[in-house]
Formats: C-alpha cells, structure tokens, sequence
C-alpha cells in the first residue's frame, strides 16, 4: 500500500457492464482521451471546470505511475477514470492524514455517459475507502454545478461546506464509511 497515493491493488470487480482495475502506465493515453473529452464536453456546455491543457500525457503519465488512476473498461476499452488518493492539503488542509480518502476527475466516456459508469465507479473508490480504513471519502466541485451536485447526493454524498480556494468556491462533500 502506498499512503500518499491510497493505492490498494483490489482484483479487478465487475459491476454490471464495465470492470474497474487500477490504471498502469500502458493506460495513459486511455486516461488523457477520456479527461480531455470530458473537458472539452464540459466546455460546450459553459461549464468551464477542466481546461484540456491539464492533461497532458507526462502529466497523467507521472499521476498513473504513481497508482492514483483507476480506469472503467466496456469489452477491454476504457470508458472512464478517476483518480483515488489519501491526501488532499490543497482542498481539505483541516483534514487529519489518516482520515479520509479523495476522489478527483471522475470522467466517463461520452459514449457512456448516463449509463451508470460514474456510479460504479464511486461504489469503488468506496471499497478502497473501506479496505484503506478511512472513515471518510470526500470530494468537491465548483459550487455553481447544480447538476453536478445532484449527481454526488445521489451517489451518496452529503455536502459539508463552500470554501473559497483562490479565485474559485468550491462545494465539499462527503461519504461516511460506517
């Protein structure tokens, strides 16, 4: 286990139509594909979240190398990612290190979209959370996505707060491993 990036090696679990595995090196391109589309689908829908410039390949290369991506694969493909860590100083600072577990970057294919993927794969970065034996999963969003929250409440999140960070307010939320 490595604690700074909370990768656990889980056997790849099949939830209805896709598998999700921990990402490797070979899946770098696969990753940037599906972050940059969703950025720019995101774009198309004035909603400026990710900028593509974000993921570049040695960027998501030096991220995958160190365990912190998890791909959905449909029949061997990659439909989405997330990325799964143990610390997050920028957006929790007040959060103990041995407490919560992060999700970032959930992104799915927009092939996929609707079809349950991003559900699957919070349901996992859940398990991780479980078997990392943090109390908390937690994860944010800009705070103007109405949309984009109702997707985390519906996953099971709570929200905690807005907290100004730079020039963006950012909604926080939660899950509590019971």
């Amino acid at each position: 286990m490595n604690l700074s990036t909370g990768y656990y090696p889980l056997n790849t679990r099949t939830y209805k139509e896709v598998s999700i595995r921990p990402a490797t090196i070979y899946d770098t391109w696969a990753v940037c594909i599906v972050l940059t589309e969703a950025a720019q689908w995101l774009r198309e829908q004035n909603i400026p979240v990710w900028s593509t410039s974000m993921f570049t390949i040695s960027k998501v290369k030096q991220e995958t190398a160190q365990h912190e991506y998890y791909v959905a694969e449909d029949d061997g493909a990659v439909v989405g990612t997330f990325r799964f860590q143990l610390l997050d100083r920028e957006t929790w600072p007040e959060v103990p290190d041995l407490d919560s577990a992060f999700i970032h970057r959930v992104a799915v294919l927009r092939s996929h979209a609707g079809a349950g993927v991003a559900q699957q794969m919070f349901e996992y970065a859940k398990e991780l959370t479980r078997r990392a034996e943090r109390q908390f999963l937690r994860l944010d969003c800009a705070a103007d996505q109405p949309k984009l929250r109702t997707v985390y409440e519906k996953a099971g999140f709570v929200w905690c707060d807005d907290v100004q960070i730079g020039e963006h307010l950012v909604a926080r939320y939660e899950w509590e491993n019971h």
